[in-house]
């Protein structure tokens, strides 16, 4: 069966170092890696590769919005808008031309905090948008490790988070991803499927 590969990791972080850096906090020395607190207008670059074609976007994060009676973590780039809830779960993407193409109800769980090793969670999801005809996704979570991770950013200690999609479109998909509570954010990310071959870099 062939699989495609996305690759992600940070190659250049632009601004979004605080003057002191989160680090995991120890307990009983167990890392464990609380919901962190990003800094409005702090911004971090992403270096990618997406079939043989190298490109960057910046991130910039915009701060707290409202939106009909509820506040948002806006994320912005030249022509995306993230929209993320208090746990910095994915809402929405929207294009700023286009608007809102691609949305979860609930939020995307791509964390549940705090990360420690071993911490598994589920989710169901409907996943809807311009793109998307109303999916519901169920999906398996797991921190598998903490370790070291290298990028062109520079070498992290990092949680390991598996996701598989366990019903709900492709279910060969999972998708590998590393948090750094030093750089409060994903600085690697990888996704294996079958569907919609292509290879992606940050």
């Amino acid at each position: 069966m062939k699989y495609a590969r996305m690759l992600a990791a940070f190659a250049l972080v632009v601004s979004f170092f605080a003057p002191a850096l989160a680090r995991a906090a120890e307990t009983d020395s167990t890392p464990i890696a609380l919901r962190p607190t990003w800094t409005e207008g702090s911004s971090w670059r992403y270096d990618y590769d997406e079939n043989g074609q190298k490109n960057w976007s910046l991130h910039r994060y915009m701060g707290l919005v409202e939106e009909n009676g509820a506040k948002y973590h806006l994320v912005q780039t030249n022509y995306w808008r993230f929209y993320f809830d208090s746990d910095l779960n994915l809402v929405r993407k929207a294009h700023v031309k286009r608007g809102v193409t691609s949305q979860y109800d609930p939020p995307f769980t791509d964390f549940s905090w705090p990360l420690h090793v071993g911490k598994k969670w589920t989710q169901r999801t409907v996943h809807s948008g311009a793109e998307f005809f109303g999916n519901a996704e169920e999906w398996a979570f797991e921190v598998v490790a903490y370790e070291k991770v290298k990028t062109s950013a520079g070498e992290f200690d990092a949680f390991r988070i598996l996701a598989k999609r366990t019903s709900g479109g492709d279910t060969s998909m999972t998708k590998e991803y590393w948090y750094a509570p030093a750089a409060k954010r994903l600085v690697k990310y990888e996704i294996q499927a079958t569907l919609d071959p292509k290879a992606h870099t940050i």
